[in-house]
């Protein structure tokens, strides 16, 4: 319009969740001929926070934005297919449920332009992301701090339901009455027992889908409520005396490496014995052979990777100074001294761990 009118018309996003609902049951098409339509809170705040959750998502681009459309287009699909179950099933009053929200999928996802992030999951996944964290909101504000471990525990002892979008209100309601404690929780949500057969299956099913959200129990895509995956902790790993060994047992096993560059063999090797209870020689990659065959051996042994650095970098350190006026067979005979002294570790070590394997033995 602006080359036109030379004026610019800029939207604006609701800023709350019933703003956006009172623009939604102002434009959307809810008022139809025939049979009584009861359009309950919670369905609406969930399909109100498809798009706000839409708006925060990086998947979908911000240039093109999540305009109002959604949750109108999608209201509109979410009656409409309540409203053909009730005809099927001959029932009195459409209630929605958040399974028809999932069977309005396509008036979500063509109201989205996607990403690459988001085009390489597919518009289908994303949407239904998008869906199962705006009922995992939903569920928070009805039900935060409300106690569903008898639920929980009912699928974890093998409880298993089907529920589907197509399904009637009268088989679903005979189902979910034999999930333990799971009725009495829809009273947060102002059902009881004398409401409608319609309104109770579509607030149970809602306490599912919120549990499910939060992954407290699993769903298949056909739609049957199972228990949820347990994770395994893996239990990490602790290693003690952690502290005294970056200090203490450091400075010492550096020191005898020194010791034994300057040619007290013996004793360096007897005072390295204290030392290696504290080193815990767990692994023996990542040393680099262009250091030389004796520095390369020491650092194997070593095996820590912050201890093979630094001995790697006093042990070079050590034969620079010491081989900077000699060559030929002196600089062999260091590397032997080298050699000498990680076989001994090597067998100190094997003696104090026998059940302990070094990634290469020292040659």
């Amino acid at each position: 319009m602006k080359d036109r009118i030379g004026s610019e018309v800029r939207t604006h996003y609701p800023a709350t969740v019933e703003e956006g609902i009172a623009i939604t049951a102002q434009e959307a098409w809810t008022q139809r001929d025939g049979y009584k339509l009861y359009l309950p809170k919670y369905v609406q705040e969930v399909i109100e926070r498809v798009a706000f959750v839409a708006r925060e998502d990086k998947k979908i681009d911000k240039r093109s934005g999540v305009s109002q459309r959604l949750p109108i287009s999608a209201t509109e699909n979410v009656i409409s297919n309540a409203e053909r179950r009730a005809i099927r099933h001959a029932e009195k009053t459409v209630v929605p449920r958040i399974s028809d929200i999932y069977a309005a999928l396509p008036a979500i996802t063509g109201k989205l332009e996607l990403e690459y992030e988001g085009e390489m999951k597919g518009a289908d996944h994303v949407s239904r992301e998008l869906i199962r964290a705006a009922i995992a909101k939903t569920f928070d504000d009805y039900f935060s701090g409300v106690d569903m471990r008898q639920i929980v525990q009912w699928f974890d002892l093998g409880g298993e339901i089907k529920v589907t979008e197509s399904a009637g209100a009268k088989e679903v309601l005979d189902s979910v009455k034999g999930i333990q404690g799971l009725m009495e929780k829809i009273s947060a949500l102002d059902v009881s027992a004398k409401d409608s057969m319609e309104s109770q299956v579509s607030a149970a099913e809602f306490v599912l889908e919120g549990l499910y959200a939060h992954k407290r129990i699993g769903r298949t895509e056909e739609r049957v409520f199972t228990a949820g995956e347990k994770q395994i902790k893996k239990p990490e790993r602790t290693y003690e005396r952690e502290e005294p060994f970056r200090n203490r047992a450091l400075q010492l096993g550096l020191a005898r490496l020194r010791r034994i560059l300057i040619g007290d063999q013996l004793g360096a090797i007897q005072l390295a014995a204290q030392v290696l209870p504290e080193l815990r020689l767990e692994r023996a990659d990542g040393y680099e052979r262009s250091t030389g065959r004796g520095v390369d051996v020491i650092a194997r042994v070593a095996a820590g990777q912050h201890l093979a650095a630094a001995l790697r970098r006093v042990v070079l350190f050590q034969l620079r100074q010491g081989h900077r006026h000699q060559r030929g067979r002196a600089r062999e005979h260091r590397n032997v001294d080298a050699l000498t002294l990680a076989r001994s570790l090597a067998r100190l070590q094997r003696q104090q761990y026998p059940d302990h394997r070094l990634h290469r033995s020292a040659r």
